[in-house]
């Protein structure tokens, strides 16, 4: 079978198809010629009917190049649907035909018009209309330069389509080797000329319109990391020293039509890897912006050697050493941007499908207290402070999953008729010698199975060993792996917050919700996520878990009071939230048990008068008006009447009589006045007015 991408990429994304039927239909002239240099050109007229207005339009669309009659709404397509009109054969049932046919008809007859057979001998092209023709030679003087020590630099040469250029005739002009080129890389029908030195000849590419710069994809390998580098010498080079690499053909932040694609259908994973000169690095900025790929830099200056490109770096000694430990440290990373813009183009279509339907709503999987609460396909949160247990609830939660009960042992029970294959239990803080292994017997008690059915339908892992921000990568892979052999999973993930390394951070939050609901959407699974309270308070932990509130489908919250716990439906995105549902638990099993509603706590009581208080209210009970008595005898008495300390006491009066604060006898108001030994309660005098005293 032949593959769409096998034509476009030996067609430079099929714009070698339309030059075809165009020049085939007798098509010529200047807008051809700038179509050919990839040019997007309109002002044809439609050869496939008798067109009198000249709106047909070509242009480089996503993957592919495109035609567009904009007088004629019934003629719009890529380069693969012009080949085909041209053919008068139906796409949809003759695409093998077409593609046969751009292979072996079109290309082929395309790619004789220019072939060295050997090192040695012409190459004819052309170059913006002029006739231009190659004299090769057997000489590689620049490269045994650069490389002395390669062995194998003629057969990786003759490999790469490297040659060596001895002089050039254009248009019956003849430039030798001294006045301007030293060698060229063959690329399927066109010659790239390695920065020409002559002044009067400026151009690289020799027949550019049969230029392929993806034929380069032929030398990469399937797999791996490959260096997409600013020149063909320096993919040359890392060749040479076994490094996968792809010439882009200088610094500038556009990448061939098609390079990305080839790469992804390879199993590549592109790295730039631009020069270390201002126009690299900018690029590389670009680059890296637009299409979202990881950058290789390069160190300016390694063993007291300036290095400029990559070349630089592999010549040195230690060089191919160094580039060998810089590469697995470049994160790995595919471009999806495209295919994330085809879902979101063909999530329109699937919405519009379905409204053609009758909906049905999806019958909930589980219950809570009588009510359904747990859909299919969710996100959902289960909360409480430490030591409330959540963990058995979470056990509790995989019972229900795995047993039919008629009564709900903490007020969650599946609904008859659906079916959970399997659970996973994703653990991220209890150790796995002990507290592990427990809440798997637990599980396997109150289900009353044996040990292997538990085992089939139940799944413990720990993530403790593994780092934080790549716990979700795990959990992704352990989903890949489990669907393989079911078709449907729960999955329990306790602790949530353990998967970042800040909860309080927008940033971090925002990522790893997002990635929990594309792990959901993706997968179709059903996710329960642990997380803890805020100590003191009702609300979940951090910003993360504000945002999960917020996002998720259905939250149950534990509270306790006692030795009674009580879960709370806190959201129920699509149904009523059900009443509260209160828990005990029991030593004998060892885990909770639905019990009555608590009794409602007796009301507080009065709190006690302060200190300070009782101590005004007694002392006039205590003490003569105006006259000095002895402290000690009405400390002890003090202490008697509130309880407190003599420290308390001593320190209460003192604070008494330094705030003037009035004390009350019979209506008339008082001051505490201290000595050494003695003390006395005096009455206060009113304050002089202003009139009085003038």
């Amino acid at each position: 079978m032949i593959h769409k991408s096998e034509v476009l990429n030996e067609s430079r994304q099929g714009l070698d198809l339309i030059l075809y039927v165009l020049k085939a239909r007798g098509y010529s002239g200047r807008s051809v010629e700038l179509l050919a240099r990839g040019q997007a050109t309109g002002g044809f007229l439609n050869p496939f009917y008798s067109d009198t207005n000249p709106g047909l339009s070509f242009f480089e669309g996503p993957g592919s190049w495109c035609f567009k009659d904009h007088g004629n709404d019934a003629y719009s397509g890529d380069a693969l649907t012009f080949l085909a009109l041209h053919l008068n054969a139906d796409l949809r049932t003759e695409f093998q035909t077409v593609l046969k046919f751009a292979l072996e008809q079109v290309l082929s007859k395309w790619h004789d018009t220019a072939v060295l057979e050997s090192t040695t001998g012409t190459w004819q092209g052309e170059h913006k209309g002029a006739q231009v023709i190659v004299h090769t030679s057997d000489r590689w003087d620049y490269f045994e330069r650069l490389l002395p020590d390669c062995s194998n630099l003629k057969d990786l040469a003759q490999e790469l389509g490297l040659i060596s250029v001895a002089r050039i005739e254009w248009d019956g002009v003849e430039h030798r080797e001294d006045t301007g080129f030293t060698f060229g890389w063959k690329l399927g029908r066109g010659l790239k000329l390695y920065r020409p030195r002559s002044s009067k000849m400026k151009f690289q590419w020799i027949n550019a319109e049969g230029a392929n710069r993806l034929e380069w994809l032929r030398h990469v390998g399937k797999s791996g990391k490959v260096l997409l580098t600013e020149g063909y010498k320096d993919a040359f080079v890392a060749k040479a020293f076994g490094f996968s690499a792809f010439p882009l053909d200088n610094a500038q932040s556009q990448l061939p039509p098609g390079l990305l694609q080839g790469l992804s259908e390879k199993g590549c994973l592109p790295v730039l890897c631009l020069d270390n000169d201002e126009a690299g690095t900018s690029a590389a900025e670009k680059l890296q912006q637009l299409h979202q790929l990881p950058v290789m830099r390069l160190p300016d200056e390694f063993l007291k050697h300036s290095v400029k490109d990559l070349t630089d770096l592999l010549r040195l000694n230690g060089g191919p050493e160094l580039l060998r430990k810089l590469i697995p440290q470049v994160p790995n990373h595919r471009d999806e941007l495209d295919e994330e813009y085809e879902r979101i183009k063909a999530s329109r279509l699937h919405i519009e499908q379905r409204a053609r339907e009758t909906i049905e709503w999806p019958r909930a999987l589980f219950q809570f207290n009588g009510v359904d609460f747990f859909f299919p396909h969710s996100v959902n949160v289960i909360s409480g402070h430490a030591g409330v247990h959540k963990s058995r609830v979470c056990e509790n939660l995989i019972v229900a999953a795995l047993t039919q009960n008629p009564s709900p042992r903490i007020g969650i029970q599946r609904n008859a008729g659906v079916q959970i294959e399997q659970v996973l239990y994703i653990d991220t803080e209890r150790n796995q010698s002990s507290q592990i292994p427990k809440s798997f017997q637990n599980i396997q008690g109150l289900t009353e199975a044996s040990f292997s059915a538990t085992s089939k339908r139940v799944a413990f892992y720990s993530l403790v060993t593994a780092e934080r921000t790549r716990r979700l990568d795990h959990v992704e892979r352990l989903i890949k792996d489990h669907l393989q052999r079911v078709s449907s999973l729960l999955i329990i993930l306790d602790l949530i917050s353990d998967c970042i390394y800040d909860f309080n951070s927008p940033t971090e939050t925002y990522r790893l919700i997002d990635r929990l609901n594309r792990i959901k959407e993706n997968y179709e699974v059903m996710f329960f996520v642990v997380i803890h309270l805020n100590p003191g308070s009702a609300k979940e932990r951090g910003h993360l878990g504000t945002e999960l509130i917020n996002k998720c489908d259905a939250a149950l919250q534990i509270s306790s009071q006692e030795n009674t716990f009580t879960i709370k439906a806190v959201k129920n995105r699509s149904q009523r939230c059900p009443a509260v549902v209160h828990l005990t638990y029991d030593d004998d099993i060892q885990n909770l048990v639905t019990t009555d509603a608590p009794e409602p706590s007796s009301p507080r009581k009065p709190k006690a008068p302060r200190t300070h208080d009782v101590i005004i209210t007694a002392l006039p009970a205590l003490l003569p008006i105006n006259e000095w008595t002895a402290k000690q005898p009405i400390m002890e008495q003090l202490m008697k009447t509130t309880g407190a300390n003599v420290r308390s006491v001593e320190t209460k009066l003192a604070a008494i009589a330094k705030a003037d604060s009035p004390i009350n006898f019979q209506g008339r108001p008082m001051r505490l006045e201290l000595a050494r030994g003695k003390i006395r309660i005096t009455e206060r005098l009113a304050h002089p007015q202003t009139q009085s005293l003038l």
